[in-house]
């Protein structure tokens, strides 16, 4: 299959491959990198790009289901408040970590963010994951109140509350729920 490419030239120093939602692959170069070298590795690539944009048209599709179920993003997100926020509560007791606030977000690209301040976005998206996703994402958020990193404290502090977060963690890879 043939998919549309842009290419995006910069100072870094390796190129990177990426699968939109709308299905076009973003390449990222270095400035002195020839364009024969880039479709050359585009075409060692393909298989790889073919699976990732199997898995985008996966999520598109979950996404919608999830949309539909809800009616739309305010339900979605009045949903993920109801689900999330007692996660939040919970994890928060049981490691005496205090969050400020809670924002349910329609991010598509990340499930999560906590500020300097405590306060911690969640992605509606979320509720097209398993229980066990969802709460490891809680945990991950609440942890970087303590760790801004994602250094081995970091994940110690996870594993303290969470053994099992490698596991709940590579349940993210693909949405099951919807």
């Amino acid at each position: 299959m043939k998919y549309n490419c842009i290419v995006t030239r910069s100072r870094r120093r390796s190129v990177s491959l990426r699968v939109r939602d709308d299905l076009t692959v973003l390449i990222r170069a270095p400035y002195g990198i020839s364009d024969e070298t880039i479709e050359r590795i585009v075409s060692e690539k393909q298989d790889w790009i073919a699976a990732a944009a199997e898995r985008v048209c996966r999520n598109n599709e979950a996404q919608s289901r999830l949309l539909c179920r809800y009616g739309g993003a305010d339900g979605a997100k009045a949903a993920a408040m109801a689900d999330l926020l007692p996660r939040l509560r919970h994890y928060s007791e049981l490691s005496g970590l205090r969050f400020a606030s809670l924002k349910i977000t329609s991010a598509a690209h990340r499930f999560g963010s906590c500020g300097p301040d405590g306060r911690i976005c969640l992605s509606y998206r979320l509720l097209a994951y398993p229980p066990a996703a969802r709460d490891y994402v809680v945990m991950h958020e609440l942890a970087h109140i303590r760790h801004r990193d994602h250094g081995e404290d970091f994940y110690r502090l996870i594993a303290r509350y969470m053994p099992d977060h490698k596991r709940r963690r590579k349940l993210l890879a693909e949405p099951t729920e919807i």
